[in-house]
């Protein structure tokens, strides 16, 4: 398996995975995010990744530039390098083997060599078996929120 960044042949195929598990259990995504526009936005910031074994493209997810999530209070890590991953998703036949874990796993190692000083993220409430990965590479939840017509907990990584 390979986790690297998106190349521009891989955009549909992540915008497609996107789609496939709206109105899954865990998922709290709708028609109207996220979209290509989401994906077309990432790749141009340099933020799209991708998990890819034999040529078939997994899971992906996104880091994202400073947005509104940054102001809220909960963070123990307020200043220094810090980043914000979104858009974790897994292809829905290969949901449940531990992918999101491994990928984040693999952004938490990158962004260690690189002198990031925390990492934040967002989760559905409902998603407990993605609260629980990110728990096991080991994320605290330090809050909640009610942002973007869901209910979320936010969780933060610190180096």
């Amino acid at each position: 398996m390979e986790f690297r960044r998106a190349n521009a042949e891989e955009k549909h195929i992540i915008a497609g995975i996107y789609e496939k598990v709206k109105g899954g259990e865990f998922c709290t995504w709708n028609e109207f995010y996220p979209t290509m526009d989401e994906v077309e936005h990432d790749f141009s910031n340099n933020g799209l990744y991708c998990l890819v074994d034999g040529g078939e493209l997994l899971g992906a997810l996104s880091v994202v530039q400073p947005n509104e999530m940054d102001l809220l209070d909960c963070w123990a890590q307020k200043t220094g390098l810090i980043k914000e991953i979104a858009r974790i998703v897994v292809a829905p036949n290969h949901q449940g083997k531990g992918l999101a874990k491994l990928m984040v796993n693999k952004m938490v190692e990158e962004f260690g060599k690189r002198g990031v000083t925390a990492i934040h993220l967002s989760v559905a409430k409902k998603n407990l078996p993605a609260q629980k990965a990110y728990q096991n590479v080991g994320f605290k939840t330090v809050g909640e929120t009610v942002m973007y017509g869901g209910d979320y907990n936010l969780m933060e990584y610190i180096f």
